[in-house]
């Protein structure tokens, strides 16, 4: 499979948190493949559904800042998803320099 292990593990990490029949997943539409792909491993791997909402990284962080439910966010912008730990509705992001560092 390809993609980043990070956001494999946000998707683990995030099963953990619910006992919802589905994850719900807001994720930027630059990673519309590799989370659709990631997302259909886990499921088929015996985790929950996941169901995706795919858009621009801002506008999927004001939704969720509006209290739309998720459990799971990915930005390509790290400051997005710091902006909803500010705000006390995620955990702060993990600091990484980049993708570089999962891959090699």
């Amino acid at each position: 499979m390809k993609g980043c292990p990070f956001l494999f593990a946000l998707l683990v990490t995030a099963g953990a948190f619910g006992n919802e029949p589905a994850l719900r997943l807001h994720a930027a539409g630059s990673l519309r493949a590799v989370m659709t792909e990631m997302a259909q491993a886990f499921t088929a791997s015996g985790g929950a559904r996941v169901e995706s909402t795919f858009g621009a990284s801002g506008l999927m962080r004001e939704r969720i800042e509006k209290g739309e439910p998720t459990n799971a966010f990915a930005s390509a912008d790290v400051r997005n998803a710091q902006v909803l730990a500010d705000a006390g509705r995620a955990a702060p992001p993990p600091a990484f320099r980049n993708s570089v560092d999962y891959l090699s």
